[in-house]
Formats: structure tokens, C-alpha cells, sequence
């Protein structure tokens, strides 16, 4: 289904009905989120048809020995051996290794909700028996995810459970929560590390030590709005201060949220860098559009997490954005929606079970999903932002617009990674991912 974004409602354009998943496996799930924590044991219980895909991710990644799954059947629901088969599958598990691991994150699903499950009980259990392991209770019920945090924002918030609070927090230092990937080099980090301030986030700890000194910082930055909810309660538990800046894309929004950071924090910063990586950012911008000429582009939802304010940035810049790829907005990109709807721009819905596809076109797509729909070869292979932030983020998008033009790419081959970022069998030798 598709319309004209001039006639699109805010923020649920399309109406809800059966929903297509198209096959561009790229972005992050729950499981690729929770291989992040290291010396970590990850325990999915839950029915038969739904572990298929969890498992499956493991497996890709070479991390078949980071995890456990236990199936429940129809007769722990008729006989009420839930909590049994779970208790004792969860206990063979952990005696069944030849080393206990540091910590397990234990994620029941919708079946155990449905059934009133004492969740408390089960962990108080566990952890009497295995007072050296830390357990995080955490969920994912897909049956929910309409409603509340989704299965993404609830894991992202649980997999910080685990850090111990601190007695006197480091005061000049920041810790990034919720990033899936790192950083690229940006603004944002130079002007941190100028100031004399550590910076810790998820993706660079390699053991459980470093995954505990995430909660030393005095400061905890959000930089998605699916990091919001585990930014705002690890900065609750350690007592902390929570800063949260979504990327954005736009100059006067970049330089209002490095601003609000260097405000907030009391940061020396010479004017003059910020002007002259913004002039830099833009230059690159635009004479990647000239290059392009009349190039058509499309962009999804998936390549970055403030979608509306970057396809503002790149129609301001010259592009010839044509199509959006999404199915709902982000009800925070309620001014970059109505400043979209003067451009002749048409909105797709990804979701859509019936749909034609058109002919492999020349169209340059950012994201997998615009270039799976477009039948294109030439897109930008992103997912989730892929790290990139504030001006030195928009000139290396500059980059890989004209890399993207010029070098092809096997579309079908791409797709099938799981995870893009992350190891996978499809495309690398295997191996235990922080084993």
C-alpha cells in the first residue's frame, strides 16, 4: 500500500491488518542484543514454534554455546507443570556446564503471562540455588507488542539489570546505554575526551568487569529512543544523571543537542569546531547530491532511527528523495512530518501481505528494506544509524552515498546476513561471540 505523504495521517498513515515481514535480516533482535553482555548465559523458555527463530540467531552468529532454550508443550499448561518444567530445565542447564557463567539472562515469554506465572518465585528459587550466578528476568511477548515498551526496548532495559551500583560514581565520566553498534569517531566524542571524560559503552566491554564499570559513570547517555527506558532506570538504580539526545540529522538539531551536552555537563568548546565541521558535513552533502544529479532515492525506516528529520536533511541538501519506506512515525518527528508534506514525497508501507514488485531499478536506496523493495543494487548497507553521529556522521554518509552509486551490490547475498555488524556463518568462519 502507498500514498502520497501530503496525505498521510500522523502519526498511523496505514491501518493495521496482517502484516508481511520481508526478508532483510540486518536489523538487531533480542538476541543479538543480549550476546552483547559478556560471561553471560542466555535461557529462552517458551513454545516450540516461537524458539525457532531465537535459536536460529544463535546459531548464525557461531554463539549455539551462549545459549539454551527449553520448550514448553500443552500438557505444563493442562497438568500445571509450568513452573516445574521451567524451574528443573533451567537447573539441568546450569549443572550440565563445566563452568557456571557470570550472569543468565532468563527470558520467559507471553505463555507464562497468560498463565499468571510467579515469576519472583522462580528467580528467588535460582538464585538460592545458585547464589554465584546473576539472574535477569526479563521477557519477550510479540503478542504485546502494540502496547507498552516492544520486546526491543524491554531487553535493552533488562540487559543493565545486572550492573552493581557503585559507591561514589566517577563524575567526569559518560557511559553510552543502548547502543547496538559503537560510535564512529564524531564531534560528540572529541568534545567528550577534550573535557577530560571517560567514556564506556556496551560494545566495547569484553568482560563482565567491564560490563560492571558501566555503572561507575556519573552520567548516562541516550542516544536512540529505544534506549530511553534502560538510560532512564540505570541512572535511577546508580543514582545518576541521564542525558538523552536521539540522533538527528539536521543542522540546527545537531548543534542543539551537542549544545544541550555541553550545557548540561559545563564542556569548554571552541565555537569555531563546531562551524566548521557543520560547513564541512554540508559541503559533502551537496556535492554528493550535484553528483547524482536526477538520481532517485528511497530510504526505509530501518537505516536510521529519526527517519522524517533525516529525509528533511537530505531533500534541504539537494537529493532527489522520492520514497519513504515505514509504517508508522516516531511520534517525536511530529514538525519534520509536516514540513515533509510540501515535497512530492510517496510513503510505502512495509508491512503490506500483498503488494507488486517492480522491475530492478536505479534507484539509490538507504536501507535494506528500500533496496529490497525497489529490486535496486546500489543502496547503503545500514541498519539502526550504523554509528553514525552529528556532523562527522552526516560527511561519512556522504561517502558511502557515492560508494553506493558507484559499486554495486549483491542484493540477495547482502539480505541474508542476520545481524548486520555481527558475525554470521552466512558470510565468516564461526566462532563464539564473547564466549
Amino acid at each position: 500500500m502507498q500514498i502520497p505523504l501530503s496525505l498521510a495521517t500522523f502519526p498511523e498513515p496505514f491501518p493495521q491488518s496482517l502484516e508481511f515481514n520481508p526478508p532483510c535480516r540486518g536489523p538487531w533482535n533480542i538476541v543479538h542484543m543480549a550476546l552483547q553482555l559478556p560471561e553471560t548465559h542466555l535461557i529462552y523458555v517458551c513454545a516450540r514454534g516461537c524458539l525457532r527463530g531465537v535459536v536460529m540467531t544463535a546459531h548464525e552468529m557461531g554463539a549455539a554455546k551462549r545459549m539454551s532454550s527449553i520448550g514448553i508443550q500443552e500438557a505444563d499448561l493442562s497438568l500445571g507443570t509450568l513452573f516445574d518444567t521451567t524451574y528443573n530445565g533451567i537447573k539441568h542447564i546450569l549443572e550440565k556446564r563445566s563452568s557456571l557463567p557470570k550472569q543468565v539472562i532468563l527470558s520467559l515469554s507471553c505463555v507464562q503471562q497468560f498463565s499468571h506465572f510467579d515469576y519472583p518465585s522462580l528467580i528467588k528459587r535460582l538464585q538460592t540455588r545458585f547464589p554465584e550466578i546473576t539472574f535477569i528476568d526479563c521477557c519477550m511477548m510479540p503478542t504485546m507488542r502494540k502496547s507498552g515498551p516492544n520486546d526491543e526496548q524491554r531487553t535493552k532495559a533488562k540487559m543493565y539489570d545486572g550492573i552493581k551500583p557503585v559507591s561514589a560514581p566517577e563524575k567526569n565520566s559518560i557511559s553510552i546505554i543502548g547502543m547496538e553498534q559503537n560510535l564512529h569517531e564524531c564531534l560528540l566524542l572529541s568534545i567528550l575526551r577534550e573535557n577530560g571524560y571517560t567514556i564506556r559503552s556496551l560494545p566495547l566491554c569484553k568482560t563482565y568487569t567491564d560490563y560492571q564499570e558501566l555503572g561507575k559513570s556519573k552520567t548516562m547517555l541516550t542516544l536512540s529512543d529505544d534506549a530511553f527506558l534502560a538510560g532512564q532506570q540505570l541512572a535511577t538504580r546508580m543514582n545518576a544523571n541521564h542525558i538523552h539526545l536521539p540522533i538527528r540529522y539536521t543542522p540546527d538539531a545537531i548543534l542543539e543537542d551537542l549544545n544541550t551536552l555541553i550545557h548540561t555537563l559545563k564542556l569548554t568548546v571552541d565555537p569555531k569546531k563546531l562551524e566548521q565541521a557543520k560547513i564541512f558535513a554540508l559541503t559533502s552533502l551537496k556535492k554528493a547530491a550535484d553528483s547524482l544529479s536526477k538520481t532517485p532515492l528511497a530510504l526505509d525506516y530501518t537505516f536510521a532511527p529519526r527517519t522524517l528529520n533525516l529525509a528533511k536533511l537530505l531533500l534541504e541538501c539537494g537529493f532527489s528523495l522520492t520514497t519513504l519506506y515505514l509504517d508508522a512515525f516516531n511520534s517525536a518527528e511530529e514538525a519534520d512530518f509536516k514540513d515533509l508534506q510540501k515535497y512530492p514525497l510517496t510513503l510505502v508501507q512495509t508491512v503490506a501481505p500483498l503488494r507488486t514488485y517492480p522491475a530492478p531499478t536505479h534507484t539509490l536506496c538507504l536501507g535494506q528494506k528500500a533496496a529490497y523493495f525497489s529490486g535496486s543494487t546500489h543502496f547503503v548497507n545500514c541498519v539502526g544509524g550504523g554509528g553514525l553521529c552529528d556532523f562527522s556522521g552526516l560527511s561519512t554518509l556522504a561517502d558511502l552515498i557515492m560508494d553506493a552509486h558507484t559499486k554495486p551490490k549483491n542484493l540477495r547475498q547482502t539480505l541474508l546476513h542476520k545481524g548486520l555488524g555481527l558475525p554470521s556463518f552466512i558470510t565468516q568462519p564461526l566462532w563464539d561471540y564473547h564466549a
